[in-house]
């Protein structure tokens, strides 16, 4: 049977292209630029497009205003292929696979779906439609790439690396993350050294319709991408400049938390900052921020005051509350999701508000036989349901090595100038097998957890927000825990993980998209397996866990935004208004989903 061409009707008329200014630019930079009503050929070609306003190619022809593009839904030649332009005035045009013209001798097929673009009025241009379907391999796209690469080398300073080979040491160092998960191999690794290099290499990426997505300190499972894109990785454009006088500091680029805290310590200073002292400090901001210091001064969020930010059209700009204070509102608390943040502004606090006055953190370990978590529970909930004190803890839940023997370990921070014994009386009354306990200058309060930040294996969080401590459900997560062991023996560095702070969140000064404040407990579950064939079977028993604890009631779960990219939205984001106003902004800042597709799904 015949197939005809699908009718346009006026809401189908996706985009409005002006050509005008816009020569030799990718056909998604101008999408970007102008306006998209309905994403383009869903499932089926990558289209880029180039106008060429003078010298056009002989085989063209004129194409006038309101020339109108289809492209039926058939099977078309080749893994490129060039057709003509027509000239034509106010009239729908279908293109038949006959009017294609393979330019390679490997011909491909692929589907091309219904596909619309609207000339503005009144623009002569001569246009290039160079489609790639999607059946061109993995292979091909990487050779694209790379013969792109040469005019991104010309835009970026000399120092600044464009690494291309996958087997290249340092190719393969780069590409390092702390979890294997989803990892992929990238048609190239550019390590900005500047902000201009950062800048010309998203505005590179723009016009040259290649995805990308940056990297900081490697912890993100989405700081990866296939052969199609590039990762910019910021490992060599990484600084902080600590200003005593007014308490701030800016952060630069792949800063780690680690420096930052040493910087600010040696001028007696703090800020919020968590527990790896290789993650990324501004993504560790932008996305929310927990630490152990929330309830004394909020969140790292809540600790932003103005970035400069590259957005989905390639353009640098100052965020404060005096310019752009909506995106700033939503930098705080969702900020990889609007723009590439090459420096961020961030308060400090004086050293005087820690423990003894000396910027100080009283942290302990006690470490008990399995077979005693029911009483080690039952001590471990009058701390963390006692706000007199302020502390923060961990019930853990793991069998560390080289024993591997399973233990149920309580890790416990005070931010007062309490005595231990006494603020801690519960757990000590129990006799541990083994107890320490010490003052430790804030900026090193993470050092002991260094072995967890090790690249490699397959690990992921599996963390949500609990509303309270229910000492039965803890005693079924354990059960689960003991199956896991049984059943995946590569999984024995996993450990399940129950963290509380005794007092409130302190809530910030100003509105933000973070939503958790009222949230003291949380499972924070480390996943952490060998072997990618259990991957699914590991996955399922953190899941049974996650499930127990937050119980039936969906109106009550609670995701950290950090910690996911997936399920119900308005887990990360809680409140119909604060919702709807990011994805009011996504949709300004970047419609075309640059920096992922969330909050536009």
């Amino acid at each position: 049977m015949e197939r005809k061409p699908p009718q346009l009707h006026e809401d189908d008329v996706f985009v409005q292209l002006s050509l005008a200014g816009l020569p030799m630019m990718g056909f998604r930079r101008a999408r970007r630029q102008v306006y998209q009503r309905k994403k383009l050929c869903d499932g089926g070609c990558e289209v880029s497009a180039r106008a060429a306003q003078n010298n056009p190619p002989p085989s063209l022809l004129e194409a006038c205003s309101d020339l109108v593009y289809q492209i039926t839904d058939e099977t078309a030649w080749a893994s490129t292929s060039y057709f003509r332009a027509i000239k034509v005035s106010n009239t729908n045009l279908a293109f038949q696979p006959p009017t294609l013209f393979p330019s390679r001798s490997q011909e491909r097929t692929g589907r091309i779906t219904d596909f619309a673009v609207s000339l503005v009025p009144n623009i002569t241009a001569w246009l290039l439609w160079d489609l790639e379907l999607c059946g061109t391999s993995s292979d091909s796209m990487a050779t694209h790439l790379l013969s792109l690469l040469p005019s991104l080398r010309d835009l970026v300073s000399s120092d600044c690396q464009i690494l291309q080979d996958p087997h290249d040491p340092e190719f393969q160092d780069r590409l390092e993350r702390w979890s294997n998960i989803n990892l992929q191999t990238p048609g190239a690794i550019v390590l900005p050294r500047s902000e201009e290099d950062c800048v010309r290499t998203v505005q590179w990426t723009l016009a040259s319709s290649v995805p990308f997505v940056p990297k900081s300190g490697g912890h993100s499972r989405w700081s990866t991408i296939g052969q199609e894109g590039i990762i910019i990785d910021l490992s060599l454009y990484a600084d902080i400049h600590v200003n005593p006088g007014n308490s701030t500091a800016t952060l630069i680029g792949g800063v780690l938390n680690k420096e930052v805290a040493v910087r600010l310590a040696e001028s007696g200073l703090f800020t919020a900052l968590g527990n790896g002292n290789t993650v990324g400090a501004i993504p560790y901001f932008l996305n929310g921020g927990a630490s152990s210091l929330s309830s004394l001064v909020g969140f790292g969020a809540d600790q932003i005051l103005s970035a400069r930010l590259i957005t989905a059209s390639g353009e640098l700009i100052d965020v404060s509350e005096r310019t752009h204070p909506d995106l700033l509102w939503a930098i705080r608390g969702a900020g990889q999701f609007f723009g590439l943040v090459t420096q961020l502004v961030v308060r400090a606090h004086p050293v005087s508000m820690l423990r003894k006055q000396k910027g100080l953190v009283w942290t302990g370990r006690f470490v008990f036989p399995l077979t005693r978590a029911a009483e080690v529970a039952q001590a471990a909930k009058e701390a963390m349901d006692d706000p007199t004190y302020a502390t923060v803890g961990m019930l853990m839940v793991m069998a560390p090595p080289p024993a591997r023997t399973p233990i149920v370990m309580v890790n416990v921070q005070l931010l007062g100038d309490e005595d231990p014994e006494t603020v801690f009386k519960a757990l000590y009354d129990l006799s541990p097998i083994s107890t320490v306990g010490a003052d430790v200058p804030y900026e090193n309060i993470s050092d002991a957890n260094d072995f967890l930040s090790a690249h490699g294996d397959f690990k992921r969080f599996g963390q949500v927000g609990l509303h309270e401590f229910d000492t039965g459900k803890f005693l079924a997560t354990v059960e689960i825990w003991k199956r896991l062991q049984e059943q995946c023996l590569d999984a024995a560095n996993t450990s399940f993980n129950f963290m509380w702070h005794s007092r409130q969140m302190r809530a910030a000064e100003w509105e933000s998209a973070v939503s958790v404040y009222d949230v003291r407990f949380w499972q924070t579950n480390i996943m952490w397996h060998t072997d990618p064939a259990n991957r699914e079977m590991v996955d399922g028993f953190n899941e049974e866990c996650l499930a127990l604890l937050r119980g039936p009631d969906e109106s009550q779960y609670v995701d950290f935004a950090n910690g996911t990219r997936s399920g119900p939205i308005q887990y990360r984001y809680r409140g119909e208004a604060r919702l709807a106003k990011l994805r009011e902004l996504k949709k300004q800042w970047d419609p075309e989903g640059v920096f992922t597709k969330q909050l536009l799904d």
